[in-house]
């Protein structure tokens, strides 16, 4: 079913090749994979559900705190899920809007939250109990198999004194070099070189995040992290607080913060992406919107206009997001609706809505969304 109105249609002659939208339930006792066919013009239409043959959590709204949950392999040829409630990870065969159910592996942690993958490697954070990062290789065949000694744990400052940890999303850089991992509570960014052999470095290099409440990441065509801070420089609590930072990450692994918080008078900004040119984007859940950020050349960043809301109230609590790998559209899961909301990216990074598609659970811990 499509829900919502369609506003500022593209022209003729704009259509891009059609694809698929893949969105996880996190259902805690049957955890599935909703299937969108993507048309040309970017418009969705709901498929069927495929299980993932484990456990997720339940919950609301962002029951996993994380970004990453539900990811494709860089060649599009896989899809991978966590099962944060039975501790494992599912990996599908894609085949343009089918996808089978190949293999359910252990995360070798507690709640598996977010997921990096970078050629035939593949990380999984486990952010329960003790947190840490865990390495996984694919075969050629598609398998996918333990890296043995790659299990790396999160250590801060926090852990020192008792306080809990948060971490969120884990990624790699765009070379490979570098595994990424931010912290909402501790307010770090934990940086891990990455061995020839896969192996993540013993222990990271934690790096003070220049706001509060770091949270998703996303890099810039020239590699620059850009990180989205729930509370940015403000006190937490206020309820405009939300923002945006960006960073360098030097030949010598350390980190160059390049734009302190840039704030852009929203709630609760949480997920963060890049259309892979000059722009970024990210959700104000509790705000019910999206922000728009310019990437300056010199990698500073600029708040653009007002961002979109879904209408007169923000009970639509977006929360994750996914973009096409061509930059061309964007989709953002709407948690407290149960629906996809839809946008055509402009070359300017203007966003154009195309509406809300799908009929899933609302408020019922929808987490993980891809596209291709």
């Amino acid at each position: 079913a499509i829900v919502g109105l369609f506003l500022g249609l593209p022209s003729a002659g704009t259509a891009q090749e059609a694809g698929a939208v893949f969105v996880m339930t996190n259902d805690a006792v049957a955890n599935e994979i909703v299937v969108f066919d993507r048309g040309e013009d970017g418009r969705l239409t709901q498929g069927s559900a495929v299980a993932t043959g484990g456990r997720g959590t339940g919950g609301e709204i962002d029951p996993l705190q994380s970004q990453g949950s539900l990811i494709l392999s860089e060649d599009g040829a896989w899809l991978f899920a966590v099962n944060a409630g039975s501790r494992e990870v599912s990996q599908f065969a894609v085949d343009g809007t089918q996808i089978e159910l190949v293999a359910i592996i252990p995360s070798r942690g507690t709640r598996p939250t977010s997921l990096a993958v970078f050629g035939d490697l593949l990380y999984v954070l486990n952010a329960g109990g003790r947190p840490n990062v865990q390495g996984f290789r694919l075969t050629d065949g598609g398998t996918i198999r333990k890296i043995n000694g790659s299990k790396r744990f999160l250590v801060s400052d926090a852990a020192a004194d008792g306080r809990a940890a948060g971490p969120v999303q884990v990624g790699f850089t765009p070379d490979g070099s570098q595994l990424v991992v931010t912290d909402r509570i501790t307010d770090e960014i934990h940086l891990f070189p990455i061995a020839t052999d896969g192996r993540a470095a013993e222990s990271s290099t934690r790096w003070p995040s220049f706001g509060e409440g770091p949270f998703g990441f996303d890099f810039d065509p020239l590699g620059r992290l850009l990180v989205s801070e729930v509370w940015g420089r403000n006190p937490a609590g206020t309820v405009l607080e939300g923002a945006v930072s960006s960073y360098a990450i030097l030949a010598d692994g350390a980190l160059e913060n390049l734009s302190p918080s840039v704030e852009n008078f929203e709630a609760a900004t949480c997920w963060l992406i890049s259309d892979g040119r000059k722009s970024a984007f990210a959700t104000n859940t509790t705000s019910g919107s999206v922000s728009r950020y310019r990437v300056r050349p010199n990698g500073r960043l600029k708040l653009r206009g007002g961002g979109h809301r879904f209408g007169g109230s923000p009970d639509a609590f977006p929360t994750d997001m996914a973009i096409t790998p061509d930059g061309e559209f964007l989709y953002t899961l709407n948690a407290g609706r149960g629906t996809i909301g839809m946008f055509r990216v402009r070359k300017s990074g203007k966003l154009v809505f195309l509406g809300e598609a799908g009929s899933l659970p609302a408020l019922s811990g929808l987490q993980g969304i891809a596209a291709q």
